[in-house]
């Protein structure tokens, strides 16, 4: 994003729903490609979700409403930069987050959740992640 190439990306993604919870995973390999002397370096995704119901414990009629806890995990592992030719030492690296979360479904979806990074084996100086705050709102037509 923002770097000018055209980059490929592919994956796979699995979903397991049951009307108590659902359960998510994804495999992905971005290739970025090189465009005004900058090649960000390529990154794998190991990303998984828990998604377990919590209200309500009976289904009943009518439009459900639907609170959900929410955990994922991601794993993220990302090759050195190249400027002008030159690796970028301080670039590039791996990381786990936990995310815990929560989310309401309706008609409409609000959902939020706080990333931690719980590990971060990075490359010289790159710089850590902190605490990510996510929120957002959908609208299923």
């Amino acid at each position: 994003t923002g770097t000018g190439s055209w980059d490929v990306f592919g994956g796979v993604v699995t979903t397991r729903q049951t009307l108590s919870y659902q359960l998510d995973g994804q495999l992905s390999y971005q290739i970025n490609s090189e465009a005004n002397g900058v090649d960000v370096g390529d990154v794998f995704r190991a990303d998984g979700s828990f998604q377990k119901r919590l209200w309500p414990t009976e289904l009943g009629g009518g439009v459900p409403h639907f609170l959900y806890g929410v955990i994922e995990a991601n794993l993220i592992s990302q090759a050195k930069d190249t400027v002008k030719g030159n690796r970028n030492i301080n670039s590039g690296g791996t990381r786990l987050l936990i995310s815990p979360g929560i989310q309401y479904v309706t008609r409409w979806i609000v959902e939020g959740g706080l990333q931690i990074p719980v590990w971060q084996d990075l490359n010289g100086d790159a710089l850590e992640l902190d605490y990510i705050a996510r929120a957002g709102i959908r609208i299923n037509l």
